[in-house]
């Protein structure tokens, strides 16, 4: 049975909405069910899809080459944007044919991979992009929602509790890849990660997940040789945890959607991660803002907001946040954005 985008869309609402519940002293966290669909939702989403022009191949300008560049990944149009990081930030490229992508990552070789999450794959485009995929990731049997990259190429993807076959809500499962292989090494499975959304390396190769749990962030060491994933707590309460990066510092920073900020926290210690180090509040241009990504430089970050009528990528100063110093006006599914060159701790 194949979950529609829309569907899931819903359930993590869904989901988000439930853990606000239960942040505000209402009825214990439990699991939602799988909410019904309304078919005004269902219009609205093809109507998105509809109103955006889509190039039927890929495409990339030759005089972008080698300057830095922001990707957004367009769900609605089942394509990967690419857009300049100065200037009016034209849009200067775009990946076709995908799957519902979802979270997406680059290398230190400006490599970009993809979650694309309905082929349960990670497509992986070298630049200029406009071939086919350089590598492709088999992730079968899951629905791909993030993926990141350590300083050594060593891949992880984070995948959904959704299956090919099922969407329960019993678990989550994150895969690691060695360099350049198309195979795992290993895939954990966490009955205590509830739809988890994206992932980050910090420079010592531990993975830090984001998921829509009651703890939302949990932490992975040893790679392929890894044994278990742990939950970690914080001091301040968190609602909607949908995206987590690391900073310059070598911080864990976190987006909770439920509250428009950002928090960045020292590496854990026994388990816990404790009060946040700096907290960053964010004016939305959409809803609400969904993923983000550091740009080289450490000082500013790209959130994509999902949408109101249209989906933007806003630009924000870390750790000040505030109003959005610049914004881009993007596809009306925007869920993943990345750039280069990357942020690397």
């Amino acid at each position: 049975m194949r979950i529609s985008i829309s569907l899931r869309r819903a359930l993590k609402t869904s989901i988000a909405l439930t853990l606000l519940a239960g942040c505000s002293g209402g009825s214990p966290l439990v699991a939602p069910t799988v909410p019904q669909i309304p078919n005004s939702m269902l219009s609205r989403q093809q109507l998105v899809a509809s109103e955006r022009p889509i190039r039927t191949a890929n495409f990339f300008r030759h005089d972008a080459k080698g300057k830095p560049l922001i990707f957004v990944s367009d769900e609605s149009g089942n394509v990967v944007d690419i857009y300049l990081q100065s200037g009016k930030n034209k849009m200067v490229g775009q990946i076709t044919g995908l799957s519902y992508p979802q979270g997406i990552a680059t290398d230190t070789q400006d490599n970009l991979y993809i979650a694309n999450s309905d082929a349960s794959n990670v497509l992986v485009y070298a630049p200029p992009y406009t071939g086919s995929p350089k590598l492709i990731l088999n992730d079968t049997g899951y629905y791909p929602q993030g993926v990141a990259i350590s300083k050594k190429g060593l891949v992880a993807v984070v995948n959904s509790s959704c299956t090919a076959s099922s969407c329960s809500l019993n678990s989550g499962s994150i895969a690691f890849y060695p360099a350049n292989s198309t195979q795992a090494c290993l895939t954990l499975v966490a009955s205590s990660l509830l739809l988890p959304q994206s992932g980050a390396f910090d420079d010592k190769g531990n993975l830090y997940i984001a998921s829509l749990s009651q703890n939302p962030i949990a932490e992975v060491k040893g790679g392929c040789n890894a044994k278990k994933i742990v939950m970690l707590t914080t001091a301040n309460t968190l609602k909607a945890v949908y995206s987590i990066q690391i900073d310059k510092a070598d911080q864990i920073a976190v987006l909770d959607a439920g509250a428009d900020t950002v928090y960045a926290y020292s590496p854990p210690h026994k388990g816990a991660l404790g009060s946040p180090v700096s907290t960053t509040p964010l004016t939305t241009s959409g809803s609400f803002p969904n993923s983000f990504a550091f740009l080289a430089s450490g000082s500013d970050f790209y959130a994509t907001q999902l949408p109101g009528s249209n989906g933007f990528a806003d630009e924000y100063d870390f750790p000040a946040g505030g109003t959005p110093e610049n914004s881009i006006t993007v596809g009306g599914g925007p869920i993943g954005v990345a750039v280069t060159p990357p942020l690397i701790p």
